[in-house]
């Protein structure tokens, strides 16, 4: 961050956070920020707990806008979550979600970003572990906004 940027007031901000209903850890694997920088990175999260994903700062011209990835481990088997948020300036669109459930390690980077953007998909369910994992999505609509994910089997 620049010295001009820490005198400047805080737009277009997004807070990750993850609400993990499971009895699994979630093991954070990185971020990418497509507009903006994550001035915090995503962090692991226990069991049947809630914590910060990261914390992406807007732009000057494009807002916030990032992807954070996350993997569960069951007893036989391993799925990657990937969970997408955007806070736009100059835009006719709100501040969105998308998440998805994935069986192969995909990237967090800029063309899976891009993949997920335009899956446009806020909730996903996988089979996992015996069961059904499921993630449900949602983002607030203020230029400091959160983008919640929520994590149940």
């Amino acid at each position: 961050m620049s010295d001009d940027d820490q005198y400047r007031p805080a737009q277009n901000q997004i807070r990750f956070k993850i609400e993990n209903q499971t009895s699994f850890d979630l093991e954070p694997q990185g971020s990418y920020d497509y507009f903006g920088e994550f001035i915090e990175n995503p962090s692991e999260i226990k069991p049947n707990s809630s914590d910060s994903a990261g914390h992406i700062m807007g732009g000057r011209f494009g807002g916030s806008a990032g992807m954070v990835g996350y993997k569960i481990t069951g007893d036989s088997e391993t799925l990657y979550l990937r969970f997408l948020a955007t806070n736009p300036i100059l835009s006719a669109k709100d501040n969105d979600t998308n998440s998805a459930i994935l069986d192969n390690d995909a990237g967090i980077d800029k063309s899976n970003y891009n993949l997920l953007l335009g899956s446009e998909k806020r909730h996903d369910a996988r089979s996992f572990n015996g069961g059904t994992l499921m993630v449900h999505s949602m983002m607030g609509q203020r230029d400091d906004a959160t983008a919640t994910f929520t994590i149940t089997f």
